[in-house]
């Protein structure tokens, strides 16, 4: 129902997906929007995460300053798009957050401290124009199932949590 709308209100809009993110792409690319892929160099480690007072302010600042990156950055070179849309999630577990696993031993570690646990995944999105921004933080609990390790390692092994 809402791919109609988006369609027609989007289809001649230069689009920017501020993400590497391949599910991220994915998304659009099922909603049938046509965008261009311009990652953010924003440097999320550049946050302190205990300065925030809930997860959910966490990971919207994060997809605002991603977002703004790529902003300023096509505004420097005079080709800002009609849109820039980007996001971040992330991972909670007993107050404790999970980012994109920097490595396979990283992606092992953290698929087994949550393993068989629910857990919080806190998605952030943040869609700005050159003359608006809008976002939206959803959570969601995840109830994943008890998993043997070399499931687990095998999992990682085929680079989708990486």
């Amino acid at each position: 129902m809402l791919e109609p709308i988006l369609q027609s209100v989007l289809a001649n809009k230069k689009i920017v997906l501020a993400s590497s993110s391949p599910r991220r792409k994915e998304i659009l690319q099922n909603l049938k929007l046509k965008f261009d892929v311009i990652p953010s160099k924003f440097d999320e480690d550049s946050l302190d995460q205990s300065k925030y007072p809930t997860q959910k302010d966490y990971v919207l600042d994060v997809a605002k300053h991603k977002v703004e990156a790529v902003f300023e950055d096509l505004k420097s070179k005079n080709k800002l798009p009609d849109v820039i849309i980007g996001a971040d999630s992330v991972v909670e577990l007993n107050n404790r957050l999970f980012g994109k696993p920097k490595n396979p031993e990283e992606a092992v570690e953290f698929l087994s401290l949550l393993n068989g646990k629910p857990h919080t995944v806190h998605t952030a999105v943040v869609i700005k124009t050159p003359t608006l921004s809008k976002n939206f933080v959803e959570s969601t609990t995840v109830h994943m199932a008890p998993l043997e390790a070399d499931v687990i390692k095998a999992y990682v092994e085929t680079k989708d949590p990486l």
